[in-house]
């Protein structure tokens, strides 16, 4: 098939896969290419990367990015251009490149991603749900401003034509897995993505705490394992699932759940086993809390700190005002 017959799949996450294998199936009668960006991969990653691409014609794995944290601005044009060239060379090599009908991307900030689309000409761009970042306005998905002239003009060299702001006006269709939530365009369809399974009538008889886990020492070495396992102890913890991108495990008394399935799924099959069962999730800022909070025997609580608070103010009180998430302040000594 034509190339131009073809849709193409832009991932980051296992999330953002999972959402993209809903996609496949809700548009079965397209073709799709899937490309996954992603420095990190681990069992997680390549759970969701294999599940999706036996849905696909043709799939690749890319770990890497582009670093944009060298100083001159002629190194980093030099630097990109590299980079740009050897990612069109690999995309050749794996039979995925343009010209494409239709491109579904979540990330609209990613530079490879908008490199890609700008060099599909009279494409369809369709747009689904990164995360939190779709449905909180502060977040760089709804930035209006356009780099300085300079920037521009490196990018326009380079092959980028399109900003976060220019996708977003170009979507011709958003998938949301948040129902009547304002996302980036108002153009959306809703898709139930997590079935949670059926109220069981037989009675609550144990309750377990989880906590889910983040790689939160990008935002401050305070937030180390350390800090955490003092707030799990606190809270009476039983298990904790870390992030895929997390590395300083707290140490302590409770169970490290290591899965290949993302929380949502894992808890989903967890409530199926147990049915008996009630769950209390807490977390720091996870997303993941947003899409379990409706389900039955489950109770979804944000914790934070007065930093954390400071930072994420605007998530935590939408959290509360639009899903009903209450959120728990940690007194810090």
């Amino acid at each position: 098939m034509n190339k131009k017959n073809k849709s193409l799949l832009l991932c980051t996450t296992p999330l953002q896969m999972l959402i993209a294998e809903k996609i496949i199936k809700i548009n079965s009668h397209e073709e799709f290419d899937l490309l996954v960006i992603n420095p990190t991969r681990n069992d997680k990653y390549n759970y969701y990367f294999n599940r999706v691409s036996k849905l696909c014609n043709s799939s690749l794995y890319y770990e890497g990015d582009i670093d944009t944290s060298r100083d001159s601005l002629y190194i980093k044009k030099f630097h990109h251009l590299i980079s740009f060239m050897r990612f069109n060379q690999l995309l050749k090599s794996h039979n995925i490149h343009k010209q494409y009908s239709k491109i579904y991307v979540a990330s609209i900030d990613d530079l490879y991603f908008r490199y890609i689309i700008s060099k599909n000409k009279d494409t369809q761009i369709y747009t689904f749900d990164d995360g939190t970042a779709n449905i909180i306005d502060s977040s760089v998905y709804y930035t209006k401003k356009r780099p300085k002239l300079a920037q521009r003009i490196k990018w326009r060299i380079l092959g980028l034509k399109f900003y976060e702001q220019d996708l977003r006006k170009l979507t011709t269709l958003h998938y949301t897995i948040y129902k009547d939530v304002p996302n980036i365009t108002t153009k959306t369809k809703y898709i139930e993505l997590f079935n949670e399974p059926m109220y069981n009538a037989i009675g609550v008889r144990n309750t377990i705490r989880i906590f889910l886990g983040q790689p939160l020492k990008k935002i401050s070495d305070k937030y180390n394992g350390s800090y955490i396992d003092k707030i799990m102890r606190e809270l009476k913890v039983d298990l904790y699932f870390p992030h895929p991108r997390e590395t300083d495990y707290p140490k302590g008394k409770y169970k490290i759940l290591n899965s290949p399935l993302i929380f949502e799924d894992y808890l989903i099959q967890y409530l199926t086993d147990n049915p008996t069962t009630y769950i209390y999730v807490y977390s720091f800022v996870s997303g993941s809390l947003l899409n379990i909070a409706h389900f039955d025997r489950v109770k979804a609580i944000y914790i934070h700190d007065k930093d954390l608070y400071f930072k994420f103010k605007g998530f935590y009180k939408f959290s509360q005002e639009k899903l009903n998430i209450k959120s728990l302040f940690i007194e810090e000594e």
